[in-house]
């Protein structure tokens, strides 16, 4: 296959995943609803298992979560909906860069949670596809935050 070819794959590929994050999010604010479930389940997540870890670890479907053991994992993951919550709240450029940083964060987070919830097979439990889903929801969402960011700063750089 020529290189030119595999360009214009890759190329293609980049414009259907384009399409494909406006489809899902047609408008710049359409993004908020992720954003406040993904702040939603931070705080509950990290606040059940700031309180009960100890116990919660030795019951299916959480005894994968015996490899993340110190309560910080879960204090950090309460400061990261924090951040999350005040970046979305405001509403600046700087602000939804920062929102879009922090979906990207949730995104990895919540996909990494799906592979501990994986990790206690078997039985497979209805967590892994869940986490797993708002994981990748969280990521195409600061996709399309970063998107809306870069389009209003090159619309400021041009103005000046």
């Amino acid at each position: 296959m020529p290189s030119h070819d595999k360009c214009g794959l890759i190329s293609r590929c980049f414009g259907k995943f384009n399409e494909l994050i406006d489809w899902v999010f047609p408008t710049a604010d359409s993004v908020r609803p992720v954003e406040i479930a993904n702040v939603g389940m931070l705080w509950s997540f990290s606040i059940i298992f700031i309180i009960g870890a100890a116990d919660i670890i030795l019951q299916y479907p959480y005894r994968g979560f015996s490899y993340v053991s110190s309560v910080w994992v879960w204090v950090a993951m309460f400061i990261l909906g924090s951040c999350c919550w005040l970046a979305l709240v405001k509403k600046s450029l700087r602000s939804d860069r920062r929102s879009a940083i922090g979906l990207a964060l949730s995104g990895v987070l919540f996909i990494s949670l799906s592979g501990l919830f994986a990790s206690d097979y078997p039985p497979m439990s209805t967590a892994v596809p869940i986490y797993f889903l708002h994981g990748v929801m969280c990521l195409l969402a600061s996709v399309k935050r970063m998107k809306t960011v870069r389009v209003i700063a090159d619309e400021l750089a041009n103005e000046g």
